[in-house]
Parts: C-alpha cells; structure tokens; sequence
C-alpha cells in the first residue's frame, strides 16, 4: 500500500524579520506513505516512484508506518531522501542504463525500516522529524539537492576513456601525452563513471584527438646568471609526461602564459623561450621579470631551475643569447621598468597589465618620469616651436615654469608634471626654448583629455608658475618634440 502526500508549509502572515517582498519559507515536500505488518523490515518501492521523489527539488521522503495484528501503529520510520538515501535511487537508475534496459517501469527499489529514523506514531514526533531532517540552512536546501543530483557518484575522475595512436618516436609521444600537438587516434572510447558503473559517452575510430594535461601544481623558473648575483623568477605551472616505470622516457613542460622550458630525456638539451603576443598584456613584476632574464643571458652562460616548494628539481644550462638586445639596452630597460613600478605602486597600480604595443607608445614619457625623479639629473631638453602668439616669451637666460603629459594605457591615464628653468630666444617666428634643472613633482590618475588639461592648469595656479610646456604624447626621437605652448602673464 502507499498513498503520496505534497506537504504545503504555510506563509506567516504577520510581518517578521524579513521584509514581505524577499521573505523566505520553509520548502514544501513531498511524501510517499507505506503500511507494512509490524513483523517487516523492508517495503518495495517502484522505481519510477522513487525517482519522482528523487528528482523533486526539495524535501522528500518515505514514511513506513508498521500496523500490528490489531490493526493499531507499532511505530514509524522517516526516510529522508538525501544523501546516501538518494545516491541508492541514482545508482539503481544508473544500473538500468547500463545494461541498456529500455524500461524502469517494472523494477523496484528496496528500503529497510534501518535506512530512516524511527519515531511514535505521532503527528507532532512527525511534524518534528521533517523539521530537523531540514536543518537550520533549510533556505539553501534545493541548492544542496541540486549538488546532490548533479554529483552524487562521481570520484575524481567522472570521464574514464581509453585510445590507440601511432606515434613516430618516444618523443612525439610524449608530446602527444603533454598537449603539444595532436594525434591521429585509431580508435577512442570515453566512458562516463558514476558509482563505478560506467556507460558509454563515446566509441570512435580514426579520429583527431588532442590531450589537455592537468599541471602537477605550480612551480617556479628560475633564471641565473653564473658571473652576476642575477636572477630573474617566473611563476609557472608543471607538467610532466611518461612513458611508464622510472627507467623509461620523459618529458617536463614548465610554462606561464608567456614563458617555456622544454625538456626530455629523449634529446640533449632543455629549450627555453618567451613568447610575448602583440595583444598580450603582462604586469609590470612579468615584465621586469622577462627584462631580467634577457639581461642575464645577454651577459653570458646563465642556469634555468625548476624550482617546486622550495627545492630545485632539475637544473639545465643556458648559452648566451645575443638576439635579445644589448646588454646596456636591457640593463636600461630593467632600471626605467623598476622605476615605473614603484610610482604605478604609489598610485594603486601595482596589477595594471601593459601590452608591448603601450609600453613602446609610452617609452618617452616613462623614460622622462623615470629620469626626472632624480635632482640635478643633467637632462636637457631642446624645443623648437613656432610662436602661437607674438612675443610670447622675450629673451630670457633663466624662466621657472612646468613641463607636463600623459602615459595613456588600457583604461588607465597616468598625468605628471616636471618643474623646469628654462632659457629662450626668440628668433624671427621661431622660439628656441632649452629645458633644464627638470624635476618631478606630482603624478596623477585623471579620467580623460579634458581632465588632464585641468589638472595642468591647477599645478600652474598652485605653484605660481607661469610658462607651461603640455604634451598630449611625449616621444623623444632624437630630442625633436612639438609641444603646445600656454603663458599666463
């Protein structure tokens, strides 16, 4: 016998501590009740009924009420349909699918009276029971039950599959293994595994196949110089590819989104390189590291180490590479880039990410920036300019004024200013101005253009200095810039 039930948990009609519209209540449910003789343990229940429960989204249950010969209540058993309850249901619905079965209709699932919790027959005792089978998350409930019917049976591993391929050598197979190219599979099958039942996802033959390897965990690559106290780290991820017992070959890929270290026990040495995209976007901690690291190589000899929790696991030997740039050029570069990132740390822009194309843009302007925080640093710059209006400067050996411009980056505009002497002459429709003594003295974050040009004007205004020299763009090609030219008398 079994009758079903939909439990309707009313709505407190007086108000609580949640307001009327976003107030929560307690789910409704659903139950499935079955008489048995007191001298039972067990009631059968249709599968296809069971997995009804089952799929409800919220609290369901079986309630055996057990009748003595008298025809009166021996005692009850609530069945919560959660947990290890509801993995039984999807396990024996995983069974049908295996054997390709093309009904449920007929087959039954067995519940004993030791799977529930056994109460008097009581309707207060039952009304307490499904109350503290909800808990006191209860409002989260259908998100547990969904978890539940979604992951219930899996292990780490939900896709197990096997594959036939023919490689050339030891190492293109471990390539294969490690994601670096593809293959040619003869035959695939993949297998879906829930409560270690499996059933079949796929069972192809002559197919194109690429393996995505999962990393063995973050590590570290370490560059060395072996003449300088250098180094250059990378953070990367590990992966590794083998083709059985410890005496047979290998292979280890460390890499970032940028940087690569390749080795094999199949070839001689390890190759490493940096791949740096036209649209890729790095930090400034990768860029300085990327800097570093040619640097070191541009020096001489240098070691790569594959670091892991602290300890060096292989370490391979790195010719000097000239293609990189000049030493001086790099060591140049390094500086500028370690100075930028202690003023893009002063803003709040320790994790901006530049592009190669932004970086090159903004050379000029990083560059002045980076020299003018120095006093007494000697940069002299030279400006031709037509006048914009007449007399605008008259001959003058020493004028106090502002040199100001922008770094423009993805999202991101960066304003500064430089106070400066400067000496001009005017020739004809010409100014000849020279700019020296340049010293930085305040950087900024401004939203647009417009923004920029009024914090220009306030430096001015605050300082009390009268001849502004603004750039939109700075860029320093053989010391020839256009600027725009403002005096206030």
């Amino acid at each position: 016998m079994g009758w079903d039930y939909l439990v309707e948990v009313p709505i407190n009609t007086l108000r609580g501590n949640e307001p009327f519209d976003i107030r929560r209540k307690v789910p409704d449910m659903k139950i499935q009740v079955k008489t048995i003789w007191a001298d039972n343990h067990s009631v059968d229940v249709k599968l296809i009924a069971a997995e009804r429960l089952a799929r409800w989204e919220y609290p369901s249950f079986i309630v055996i009420l057990r009748m003595k010969a008298d025809k009166t209540y021996l005692d009850a058993h609530v069945i919560h349909l959660i947990d290890g309850n509801l993995a039984r249901i999807l396990k024996a619905l995983r069974e049908v699918e295996a054997k390709n079965a093309r009904s449920i209709k007929h087959r039954t699932l067995t519940f004993n009276i030791s799977s529930g919790t056994a109460i008097a027959t009581d309707g207060d005792e039952l009304a307490k029971a499904l109350r503290d089978a909800l808990g006191d998350d209860w409002h989260n409930y259908p998100v547990r039950k969904r978890d539940q019917l979604q992951n219930l049976g899996f292990g780490i591993h939900r896709i197990s599959g096997s594959l036939e391929f023919t490689a050339k050598d030891n190492d293109e197979a471990l390539s294969i293994f490690l994601g670096m190219q593809p293959a040619q599979a003869s035959r695939f099958d993949a297998d879906e595994v829930r409560f270690d039942i499996r059933t079949p996802l796929a069972r192809d033959k002559n197919i194109l196949i690429e393996i995505k390897p999962k990393s063995k965990g973050p590590c570290q690559l370490v560059i060395s110089s072996e003449h300088e106290q250098k180094r250059a780290i990378f953070n990367t991820e590990l992966y590794f590819a083998s083709l059985g017992g410890p005496n047979d070959p290998w292979k280890i890929l460390v890499k970032s989104n940028f940087v690569e270290l390749l080795s094999s026990t199949e070839t001689e040495d390890a190759s490493f390189h940096i791949d740096i995209g036209d649209d890729q976007r790095f930090t400034l901690d990768e860029w300085i590291s990327m800097t570093q690291s040619s640097l070191i190589m541009a020096l001489g000899p240098s070691v790569a180490t594959i670091r892991k929790q602290g300890k060096a696991l292989l370490s391979y030997n790195i010719k000097q590479q000239s293609c990189l740039g000049t030493s001086a050029s790099l060591k140049e570069k390094f500086q500028l880039l370690s100075a930028l990132r202690e003023l893009m740390i002063e803003l709040g822009l320790r994790d901006i990410c530049i592009s190669d194309q932004e970086l090159l843009e903004n050379w000029s302007a990083i560059c002045f920036v980076a020299k003018t925080q120095q006093p007494s640093n000697g940069w002299v710059i030279n400006i031709t300019s037509r006048l914009l209006v007449d007399n605008a400067l008259e001959n003058r050996d020493i004028v106090e004024g502002i040199c100001a411009a922008k770094m423009e980056f993805h999202g991101t505009t960066i304003a500064f200013w430089a106070q400066m002497h400067l000496n001009a002459c005017n020739e004809s429709d010409l100014l000849h101005l020279k700019c020296s003594n340049l010293v930085l003295r305040d950087l900024a974050v401004v939203d647009s253009h417009e923004a920029f040009i009024t914090w220009v004007k306030e430096a001015s205004e605050s300082t009390g200095l009268d001849v502004v020299l603004r750039y939109d763009k700075l860029m320093f090609k053989d010391f020839y810039v256009t600027p725009s030219l403002d005096q206030e008398k």
